[in-house]
């Protein structure tokens, strides 16, 4: 419904009610007869219930045939972002990224210059460079050798609140993404620091967290809570009737800055949040940082309407309409997470919307029709495995993350009455797929059963297959990047067997957004090292580095039977229970370390980065029911026309093999890869003969070599 209809705002008199008005026109959130909603770009549709992958250049766009535009039977549709933002008329914009390069952004959001803009970021050496404090010499990599190389998105760990920009940085202290990106701007030749739009607003985004707490800077905020009036309708103020008035912030405030603790990690999440001046917002999920894309990324976008929320139990949902409320305590975790004296999320949209607090972002906005779930994560310990909102000691609510909100959202989808999931479409043997682009240390199989228990719910208690061997954990052999490099840098030489990829090797052909180093996968343990599997790109574009990060279920069980209980229409090549778009890597960072109590039935979970994601469930509650559908991988009939036929399959333009070739043998003894996984470095070059890395084959070769020369001695 409108927003004017139920909210009373200082600015409607001045500025007309259609600020937020209703109407649709070519880009509005228009909802199919039968479908979803979606948002049009360029005459393509772009729907809420699934994602898209990002077009690198303008030759992928419209790739897909006229007969296909879901990709199941051709090209996958792809999506230029920057040809979304052009469409929109935007009144503000907030960005979360891990790195960006501020050169492309400007160069590629060229309407943003004259849109106040507020980017979240983890991206350490931004401050210096925008100080001209940035020093090749001082963070060279050459000269440095990294320490905690082990959890590849852990951050510096030192104290948060003091202000790095007058700190040298040391390489040892970073994530490898981050000294990839390093060597970039070194090689920009233009200073682009100093001539930032004044309406743009940068904030580094720590990885800080007050313990026991919901809305953590509420009580700052107290002063500025709404006013009602007479008949209990809720008045906003409006600070920004003048548009050139100057934006004044004051930060994080001093009590939060004494109260918060630090973990080691990175503010990792992607997402773009984009109001328009119609009154509606998109929200963008993605796996792309702010930087020339020379990867395959995934996006998945909506388009919510100005008006409130209809349901009255805010607080059980089930069906993703609590995006709002999820969405508001995450950038509520990262206000109360940015560096001292930079901007707040509340402090813009307050200044540039009128919004006097982050609540009134979930108030504003009508999320009842989101098509996902919001998956956020957070530095911090919580505990709960199925407890998705519940009441704590402390009065307030409790929100679960990462795969804990997976969890708890499964439980609920296969508990509900009527579930979503029903027995039929649960197996025992039933996959975890994770496809990351970076893998932490010190996996061991007691760390990692957990998080399978988490991802898999309550049901994986198999006793004919271990958890362990459920799981595939997909990624890019060293020859897959090799052909990459090969297609994209016709000059560049082939690397010897022996070598690893140099950083600007790794930079200039695109290379660098894959990070596996030797010392990380001597830490991993055995039984974590044989679920690997090769990554194998099937979409039908050129072959890219991945940067996608998804995480799976795959049904094993009797398709037949399930199509014939539902009375299912055509078949699909893998069906997904639940199917994961994140920005989370394969580090106990980002999937959140056990923490076993002897006391509490309920396991802590540790987090130290941030994430978000977006959780695609299916839905089978009756048959013929209107609301169904199986998200799927390659049905056998196109469902491009699904809203018409009624056909409940949902394709999913996955671009890597969902059964990957295993590096090791199923039936093999001995845990001896048989192919080279990518990694970006081996340093010191004699760890490629030491440890775990003897199970490569260059480990191998190079072991061989070792142990013939000193049998000639």
């Amino acid at each position: 419904r409108d927003m004017s209809a139920s909210i009373k705002r200082s600015w409607d008199h001045e500025k007309g009610v259609e600020r937020f008005s209703s109407s649709t026109d070519a880009n509005t959130n228009i909802k199919g007869k039968n479908g979803p909603s979606f948002v049009e770009v360029d005459n393509n549709r772009y729907y809420s219930d699934r994602f898209y992958l990002l077009s690198a250049d303008e030759s992928e766009l419209n790739a897909n045939s006229n007969c296909c535009v879901c990709g199941a039977h051709g090209a996958p549709p792809t999506l230029n972002q920057a040809r979304l933002i052009e469409s929109l008329d935007l009144e503000a914009v907030i960005v979360g990224t891990y790195t960006i390069s501020l050169s492309f952004f400007k160069q590629r959001h060229p309407k943003l210059r004259q849109v106040p803009t507020l980017v979240l970021h983890g991206d350490k050496t931004l401050r210096r460079q925008l100080d001209g404090d940035f020093s090749p010499e001082r963070d060279s990599y050459k000269k440095q050798k990294r320490e905690s190389d082990f959890g590849l998105e852990s951050g510096s760990g030192s104290d948060s609140d003091i202000d790095i920009s007058s700190v040298p940085v040391k390489l040892e202290e970073e994530p490898p993404e981050e000294a990839w990106f390093k060597f970039q701007r070194e090689r920009e030749e233009e200073e682009v620091g100093l001539n930032l739009p004044e309406c743009w607003y940068l904030s580094r985004v720590q990885t800080t967290y007050l313990p026991d707490t919901y809305l953590m800077g509420a009580a700052k905020h107290k002063q500025n809570l709404h006013e009602k009036g007479d008949d209990g309708i809720i008045i906003l103020h409006d600070d920004s009737d003048n548009e050139n008035s100057t934006f004044t912030y004051q930060g994080v405030d001093s009590q939060t800055l004494k109260r918060r603790c630090s973990k080691r990690g990175v503010h990792h999440a992607k997402y773009w949040l984009l109001f328009e001046k119609s009154g509606s917002l998109i929200v963008i999920v993605s796996t792309a940082n702010i930087v020339p894309q020379k990867s395959i990324d995934g996006i998945w976008l909506q388009r919510f309407p100005a008006g409130r929320s209809k349901r009255t139990n805010k607080f059980s949902r089930y069906d993703g309409s609590d995006f709002g409320h999820v969405l508001v305590n995450f950038l509520q975790h990262s206000s109360d997470a940015a560096m001292a004296g930079d901007a707040l999320p509340e402090e813009f949209l307050n200044h540039y919307l009128g919004m006097n607090s982050l609540s009134d972002l979930q108030h504003r906005y009508c999320f009842d029709d989101c098509q996902v779930h919001l998956i956020a994560t957070v530095p911090g310990d919580y505990s709960g495995n199925t407890i998705h909102l519940s009441q704590n000691h402390h009065g307030g609510k409790s929100f679960l993350y990462g795969s804990q909100r997976v969890a708890d959202i499964w439980n609920r989808l296969t508990k509900l009455s009527s579930p979503w999931i029903p027995p039929s479409f649960i197996h025992e043997h039933d996959r975890l797929v994770a496809q990351p682009t970076s893998l932490g240390g010190f996996w061991s199989r007691e760390n990692i059963i957990p998080l399978i228990k988490r991802y898999l719910g309550d049901d994986s208690t198999s006793q004919k297959k271990s958890l362990i061997e459920r799981l595939d954990i997909v990624w890019p052999s060293h020859d897959f990047i090799e052909n990459v490099r090969k297609q994209n840098d016709t000059n560049f030489p082939i690397l010897p067997m022996t070598d690893a990829p140099k950083p600007d090797q790794m930079q200039s052909s695109g290379i660098g957004f894959v990070f596996l180093s030797a010392k990380v996968f001597n830490s991993l343990d055995l039984s974590v090292i044989s679920r690997l599997g090769k990554y194998h790109q099937t979409c039908p574009l050129p072959n890219r580095v991945p940067h996608f990060k998804s995480y799976a279920r795959i049904f094993e069980g009797d398709d037949y039977c399930l199509r014939n209980k539902f009375q299912l229409k055509g078949k699909a090549a893998e069906i997904f229970p639940w199917y994961l778009l994140t920005s989370a890597c394969f580090s106990r960072g980002a999937q959140g370390d056990t923490m076993h109590q002897m006391d509490n039935v309920q396991h802590m979970v540790s987090y130290t980065n941030f994430e978000l994601g977006v959780l695609f469930c299916s839905r089978l509650e009756q048959e013929k029911h209107i609301s169904n559908r199986i998200y799927c991988w390659k049905p056998n009939e196109c469902s491009c026309q699904q809203s018409q036929s009624n056909r409940p399959w949902v394709h999913l333009p996955i671009p890597y093999a969902l059964r990957p070739v295993p590096y090791v043998a199923e039936n093999n003894d001995d845990v001896c890869l048989n192919s080279m996984p990518f990694f970006h470095e081996i340093d010191p070059p004699e760890l490629i003969s030491v440890g775990k890395m003897t199970l490569t084959p260059w480990g191998k070769n190079h072991a061989q070599k070792a142990q013939n020369i000193i049998s000639l001695l």
